[in-house]
């Protein structure tokens, strides 16, 4: 319920650029307090930008929603994609596993033994640890609406690493320049599926979407 009447206020706050809590009580029906605690939590992930009596659309949000807005949306698709996703990692392999929601879902879903997984992801830690997963975290700034680490020391650990497969948001593969996201990579042994221009090392994504 919250989180499909978050969906609908930031579609509406996306047409409209700016929207005030009374007009968000009469389109979701939802009372006063209701909207004033959703626009408070949304400000607090810099989903929404709060101004008295409502908010507006935060455009540099739309291109990487919050962590904990993409975890609650789609998830059964999620799940889906994150079960297929892991089942693409064999044993005693180096594994980079990219920040974002569906491949922190599909932690819960290695079987292969004997591997180590390198991740940017925040969320992602706690998870491997839980399942005694062999894991290198990269250093770094934190972006902290995403939970990932990045910047230019991300970047210098990745050319000291090489993996058998790697899986990727998608949209880190369509913005590789930024440096918020880690990006470059050396091949270990057999290429991958996907590639990422001016890199030698192919790529399996998943869809950051979801």
């Amino acid at each position: 319920m919250k989180q499909a009447r978050w969906n609908e206020i930031m579609t509406i706050a996306k047409e409209n650029r700016s929207i005030t809590v009374a007009e968000l009580c009469q389109q979701l029906g939802a009372s006063e307090a209701t909207i004033r605690r959703d626009l408070q939590e949304m400000d607090d992930l810099h989903l929404l930008t709060r101004f008295h009596g409502g908010a507006k659309f935060n455009e540099a949000q739309y291109i990487e929603p919050a962590m904990a807005f993409k975890a609650e949306t789609q998830k059964e698709q999620k799940k889906q994609v994150a079960y297929c996703a892991a089942k693409l990692i064999h044993d005693n392999q180096m594994v980079y596993l990219d920040a974002g929601s569906t491949t922190c879902e599909m932690i819960k879903y290695i079987t292969a033994k004997n591997i180590t997984v390198v991740t940017p992801g925040i969320p992602q830690l706690s998870i491997l640890g839980q399942r005694g997963i062999s894991t290198i975290v990269l250093g770094g700034s934190l972006y902290w609406s995403t939970e990932a680490i990045t910047g230019k020391q991300a970047l210098a650990q990745l050319n000291d690493l090489y993996f058998d497969t790697a899986f990727i948001g998608t949209t880190a593969s369509m913005n590789s320049s930024d440096s918020r996201r880690p990006m470059n990579w050396k091949r270990k042994r057999n290429p991958l599926r996907f590639t990422i221009p001016k890199h030698r090392m192919s790529l399996r994504t998943v869809p950051s979407s979801i």
